[in-house]
């Protein structure tokens, strides 16, 4: 049995010090499988992602002869499994509308942080106005569950 030295405070410190830099390798690994574990925080919103399927101004960039006028609505189609959000983009206003419809809670979230909570009514038709300036997605959490939109510039 090894005797402590620990009746001196430079010794008790001398042992605690080598103590903490025999764990520095286990609490980089711990570390590690931490930021592994948090990088997991939201794969169920990643995979019900709602991709851009149709936009109006796409459709209308291919087809040059008829481009849209300053009174135009833009439409944009997402879809996923379980939902299509369908959005009018009016110069001073949007109309969503959830597809198959029923209430939801629309969380608008633009790369800057900012959210903006919105409510879809059992038609599954929401409201937002104004136009937000910077890229946008929608969260729309259902009854059936949460989807994502992918990141739009309106």
């Amino acid at each position: 049995m090894t005797k402590q030295r620990w009746d001196d405070d430079d010794n008790l410190f001398a042992d605690l010090a080598e103590v903490v830099r025999e764990t520095g390798p286990i609490a980089q690994r711990v570390a590690l499988h931490a930021q592994h574990l948090f990088s997991w925080r939201t794969v169920d919103d990643d995979l019900h992602v709602a991709g851009l399927v149709f936009d109006s101004d796409v459709e209308q960039d291919a087809l040059s002869t008829m481009r849209a006028g300053p009174g135009d609505v833009r439409v944009l189609v997402f879809d996923a499994a379980r939902l299509s959000v369908e959005l009018e983009v009016a110069s001073d206003q949007i109309i969503g509308q959830l597809i198959p419809p029923g209430p939801a809670e629309i969380f608008v979230e633009s790369e800057g942080g900012a959210l903006l909570q919105l409510s879809a009514d059992d038609r599954g038709l929401f409201v937002m106005s104004p136009l937000p300036s910077n890229r946008i997605r929608l969260r729309c959490d259902t009854t059936a569950g949460r989807v994502l939109t992918d990141w739009v510039l309106l």
